[in-house]
């Protein structure tokens, strides 16, 4: 009964409503994106109205739009709007608040000539085609942020589709034109338009304005419904953005890579720093020897060092491959007797490490791809990033890991489990690197100094789970962020060394440390990179039923 008055309180009577009729239909309740929108996005107009509180004024400008882009900033329940519209021929409109300019033939960025027309206190270009929800200027208008960007859907043939419900800001999202979409504001200042950004002139913006905000909000909500455009020029896109890095001074060099997607290929210090590997194990001597030797011999890294620490092997395969690579200069054998503790064996080897980078990785981690410590590293020495994931694939070739979702199952879940790899995932996300909630320690690489101060590993009430999320979000508490980059990939043949936390003997176990964490972190476990609106129950990104209600850390603040 609470749950339900919450739910009442949360999204009014048209969610009573919705559900009364699809009791009286005698339908369960649908999981889709259509029964979504009439259960949780139909707040009514009266309702709006009341809320809004400021007087924000709004200026849309647009270049030739069509009848249903100007009927929905006209139906907007806010209403204190006007729209300068660049035309082909003079045209005038009834509504006075819609302002009019004749466009000369060959005219270069004539949305400058519009930002000179405009008086609002807030700009919000629209595209030919895109319609606005009849709540977003209500949304909008309660913000003050410097720069706004909002969730968003596909209109075809008028069913609305395909939702993007995306995450809070971070500085990667800026890397692709499509991450912060179709329903952008910002304050209105002195900032123009650049003609050699052409039809990517308001994600030039982006990138200008970003690099002086002071606030910036993402509205976890469905917007705006945008129409079919032409993908960018990745020429074009890719010149922008270096010049976006190098007013950063950030010295990465943008590449295309699949997807479409942009790679900022990164360079390592000079020298490089030494990675100190450390790898859990017991036993399973064949596991260890492939991981040992994809370090080894196929990993293209100049300046490592491996500490395997043992917790009492006593497979004669194992003790014989131990003695061998105790002989090996680059490899440190450590003893880790009693019973089996991730996190301390971690620490263990973290106190004994020479190297200034460290990589926890799980002794059933095969090497596939050369350069993945190079990637990882590279984003790990940055002062802004506590720790870096690689994605990780199941022999069968789906996906283990690719980032994890705080919150989901209580307390995390592997965004992406199982989908085939190759795929561009939500909203093109496994093809970006990405800030994300956590990242999965059997392979994790950060800064010596960034683990030894946050305390390293929980080995007292986190022994074996959710060590890895807990230093994650100790990190994040210190202001550095996750990163998750799908330019390193490895093999996981998840948990093969110490079973699965869902075989009896390990269920208590794992319950005991889902509580420590639930009891520790509480509502910190709201993930600010995993939607509101998207299900706590599905690691494939599936629509929350209802959504949640906004979490209180989805602002960026400099």
């Amino acid at each position: 009964m609470i749950a339900r008055l919450s739910r009442l309180r949360q999204f009014g009577l048209a969610y009573a409503w919705a559900k009364l009729r699809l009791k009286l239909k005698r339908q369960n309740e649908k999981t889709d994106y259509a029964t979504w929108i009439s259960l949780f996005d139909r707040k009514k107009d009266f309702f709006l109205k009341k809320e809004a509180k400021t007087f924000l004024k709004f200026s849309v400008i647009t270049i030739q739009p069509n009848e249903d882009t100007i009927n929905a900033v006209i139906s907007q329940a806010y209403q204190h709007w006007e729209m300068c519209v660049g035309l082909a021929e003079p045209k005038t409109f009834a509504d006075q608040r819609i302002r009019t300019m004749t466009i000369p033939p060959n005219t270069q960025q004539p949305e400058n000539l519009l930002l000179d027309l405009a008086t609002g206190d807030v700009i919000v270009p629209l595209s030919r085609g895109d319609i606005l929800a009849p709540s977003a200027f209500h949304h909008l208008a309660r913000e003050s942020a410097d720069l706004i960007y909002s969730d968003e859907d596909r209109l075809i043939d008028g069913v609305r589709c395909d939702p993007l419900f995306k995450p809070d800001f971070s500085p990667e999202l800026l890397h692709d034109p499509s991450s912060i979409g179709r329903l952008v504001a910002w304050r209105r200042g002195p900032e123009r338009f650049r003609a050699e950004a052409e039809e990517l002139a308001v994600y030039d913006m982006l990138l200008r304005l970003s690099e002086r905000a002071r606030t910036i909000r993402h509205i976890p909500r469905i917007l705006i419904h945008r129409a079919p455009q032409t993908p960018p020029r990745v020429a074009l896109w890719q010149h922008l953005l270096a010049e976006h890095l190098a007013r950063t001074g950030d010295e990465a060099h943008p590449e295309p890579a699949p997807g479409p997607a942009m790679r900022l290929r990164r360079s390592l210090p000079e020298p490089p720093p030494v990675v100190s590997v450390l790898i859990p194990t017991r036993d399973r001597a064949v596991l260890l020897e492939t991981c040992v030797s994809g370090l080894l011999h196929r990993t293209d890294y100049p300046n490592l060092e491996v500490l395997i620490i043992d917790n009492a092997s006593t497979d004669p395969d194992a003790i014989a491959l131990l003695a061998r690579l105790a002989q090996d200069p680059r490899i440190k054998i450590l003893q880790a007797p009693g019973p089996f503790n991730y996190a301390a064996m971690n620490n263990q080897g973290a106190a004994a490490a020479d190297g200034e980078i460290l990589a926890l990785l799980n002794n059933d981690i095969a090497v596939r791809d050369p350069g993945w410590l190079h990637e990882m590293v590279a984003h790990a020495v940055l002062p802004a990033v506590g720790a870096v994931g690689a994605k990780l694939l199941y022999a069968d070739g789906t996906i283990q890991h690719a980032g994890v979702a705080t919150g989901l199952f209580g307390v995390a879940g592997h965004l992406h489990r199982g989908l085939p790899d190759g795929l561009p995932g939500y909203g093109g996300r496994l093809c970006r690197v990405q800030t994300v909630g956590a990242v999965t320690g059997a392979c994790m690489v950060l800064r010596r100094a960034v683990f030894l101060d946050a305390g390293g590993l929980d080995a007292t009430s986190l022994p074996v789970s959710y060590n890895d999320v807990d230093l994650c979000l100790r990190l994040r508490a210190r202001g550095l962020r996750i990163v998750f980059t799908p330019f390193a990939v490895l093999d996981h043949l998840e948990s093969a060394s110490r079973g699965d936390d869902l075989e009896p003997e390990h269920a208590a176990r794992a319950r005991r440390e889902a509580d420590v964490m639930i009891r520790r972190w509480g509502r910190a476990l709201e993930d600010p990179y995993y939607n509101c609106n998207l299900s706590l129950q599905s690691e494939q990104f599936a629509l929350a039923f209802p959504p949640r209600r906004e979490v209180s850390h989805d602002r960026h603040d400099r």
